[in-house]
């Protein structure tokens, strides 16, 4: 809870000194923050050749902040969804990465290199989106 609580207030101080807005900083430096020890873990599988562990991993993780935290954290305090929240950026991105996941699961028996190309492409022209979309408000 401490290490939680200290993420909030330096997500905070980041957004105040650079000018950025919470969601913004929240969609990129904390969720990149929040996902290292996820790579870490992805990293140490694959170097075991457990890449069983590293879908396992990733695909919980996703279904796990998408389901268990939202759920407890809105039991807490309710979350306000609306189009300030989650953009139709969002949205589409979110739909992008799901389409080139499901492609691959479909036709392919891995993720090579050029998937992996085109997923840190649409992460990049994500951060891009959000950064201009948040600077024209």
């Amino acid at each position: 809870m401490a290490s939680s609580e200290a993420i909030v207030r330096s997500a905070t101080s980041i957004s105040d000194a650079l000018g950025l807005s919470l969601g913004f900083v929240g969609l990129t430096l904390t969720a990149i923050g929040t996902s290292l020890p996820e790579l870490t873990f992805t990293i140490s599988a694959m170097k075991r050749r457990k890449p069983q562990e590293v879908l396992g991993d990733i695909t919980g993780g996703v279904i796990a902040n998408s389901t268990f935290v939202l759920g407890i954290t809105s039991i807490i305090h309710p979350i306000v969804v609306n189009k300030s929240n989650i953009g139709p950026s969002t949205l589409i991105f979110m739909i992008i990465t799901l389409a080139i996941f499901l492609r691959v699961a479909k036709t392919k028996e891995k993720l090579d290199k050029k998937e992996a190309v085109v997923l840190l492409g649409v992460y990049v022209l994500f951060i891009l989106v959000e950064y201009y979309l948040q600077s024209v408000k």
